[in-house]
């Protein structure tokens, strides 16, 4: 049976976890704009999203930022443009997926592409509390999905089949109804979101510029932040 909890419950991070290392491995939390579908960042992790989500070929999963520096720390020296070089000055950023340069063209995982992975950076507050305790479990390994990197941030994906015409699912009722067809046993909710909704604008920072990568709620406040900063091509 569906159990529902809010994001702020003093519980959720405890029931979170329960369910993310259970067999089925899979829950459902929708985010300020969309819902999506978490893992663990292991290779079993993905295969759970895998199934749940019929994935079809060519697709990766992001993951979910919870200590920020050390994401940061996972892109490969000096690919970072100079002006984001310091992780302490990316408040800008938060909202939006960052697309990082981890390792070599080469290397392709479900979770990396081209050596590259995206992880959203949401803005401080009960989401990130809720990924930061489930980073501080330390559940991922090393030489699965990201190299010989050390990566425990969740995997997420949107909450809908893969390739399915109607797109990410933002809608409550919707949700519910992917959650039955798939069985899941949680939906962690948050209060009601007034602002646009949708998939979430994706912005690479690699090399001198940064580069709008896939455009959602707030890629024009995005864009004249990177503007100032000198950044956009």
């Amino acid at each position: 049976m569906l159990q529902e909890m809010w994001i702020d419950d003093p519980c959720v991070a405890e029931r979170v976890l329960d369910v993310l290392q259970s067999t089925q491995g899979v829950a459902l939390i929708e985010l300020p704009t969309v819902f999506a579908l978490f893992a663990l960042p292991t290779r079993r992790g993905a295969r759970a999203l895998d199934q749940a989500k019929q994935r079809l070929p060519g697709k990766n999963y992001g993951s979910v930022v919870g200590d920020i520096q050390r994401f940061a720390e996972l892109a490969v020296s000096g690919s970072l443009p100079t002006a984001v070089a310091d992780p302490a000055e990316w408040r800008f950023l938060e909202g939006n997926f960052i697309r990082l340069q981890i390792g070599p063209a080469t290397l392709e995982t479900p979770a990396v592409r081209g050596g590259t992975h995206q992880s959203l950076l949401l803005p401080a507050g009960p989401h990130r509390r809720l990924f930061s305790a489930i980073e501080a479990e330390r559940l991922g390994r090393r030489h699965e999905l990201f190299g010989d990197l050390q990566v425990d941030a969740p995997l997420c994906t949107s909450a809908n089949l893969s390739g399915h015409p109607d797109g990410s699912i933002t809608r409550l009722d919707k949700a519910r109804d992917f959650a039955q067809l798939l069985g899941l046993d949680l939906l962690v909710r948050q209060p009601a979101h007034d602002g646009e909704r949708g998939s979430f604008t994706i912005v690479s920072l690699h090399g001198a510029k940064a580069h709008i990568e896939r455009r959602g709620p707030g890629v024009d406040t995005l864009e004249r932040a990177l503007a100032q900063r000198g950044l956009l091509p």
